[in-house]
């Protein structure tokens, strides 16, 4: 199932890759300068290194510029709990309509990663960090052809990917369909997405009546106590 919550929900839904030369260092408001695409007839051809062993579990995970726990939420229709975050996992107990709980923290299992495919070498030596680009610690080597698995959006043009046979992460690269933050359609990026990862959010739920458990995110299951919202009719 595939989720996307604003603000303060966990939500669901991560990737970045190289150039060949230093990535200017610039809001992402501003377009970078444009390239040729990459003719048809002299497309690299894709690079596919291991693949992540799904499903792929983000422990902690809170997806988005605002997002964080410790909220409280109403039930607006019965939220069953789980021993752990798994629909495998045996039931321990349920909010019922109209109870109410705390979102203590939440998961996020990546049922099938996102795709990115890079156009031309790329060489990732800095992040934004929301204002600015700052140097990593690392630096990561990409060249044409790779394909990048996109994990998990992060916030601030930042996810979480999964490349070389390891997890990682880093700003935003690419166009497509699992770009979240720079301009849209721009072809001069070095990576082009071609899908974007199904995930699933769940949420340790912490009851005022009951026992505490692990319930799979659906939306129009609860409504935000602390943002006044209310259960739709």
């Amino acid at each position: 199932m595939h989720i996307t919550v604003a603000l303060r929900y966990p939500v669901v839904l991560g990737v970045v890759a190289l150039y060949s030369c230093r990535p200017a260092e610039r809001p992402p408001t501003e377009r970078q300068a444009r390239s040729p695409a990459t003719p048809a007839a002299t497309a690299p051809r894709p690079t596919v290194g291991p693949r992540p062993w799904l499903p792929v579990r983000l422990e902690g995970s809170c997806q988005g510029e605002s997002c964080g726990y410790g909220y409280r939420v109403v039930g607006c229709a019965e939220l069953v709990l789980r021993a752990g975050d798994s629909l495998g996992a045996p039931v321990r107990g349920s909010v019922n309509a109209g109870d109410t709980a705390t979102v203590v923290t939440g998961n996020l299992r990546v049922v099938d990663p996102g795709i990115v495919l890079l156009r031309r070498d790329y060489l990732l030596t800095s992040d934004f960090n929301g204002d600015e680009f700052v140097p990593r610690a690392d630096t990561i080597a990409f060249r044409a052809g790779d394909t990048v698995f996109v994990l998990a959006y992060a916030g601030l043009a930042g996810w979480s990917w999964w490349y070389n046979g390891a997890r990682s992460g880093g700003t935003e690269f690419w166009d497509g369909p699992a770009q979240r933050f720079f301009t849209p359609n721009d072809d001069s990026l070095p990576g082009h997405s071609l899908s974007t990862p199904l995930t699933e959010t769940w949420l340790r739920l912490r009851p005022s009546k009951g026992t505490e458990g692990w319930w799979l995110w659906v939306d129009g299951r609860v409504a935000l106590i602390d943002n006044g919202d209310r259960c739709q009719s």
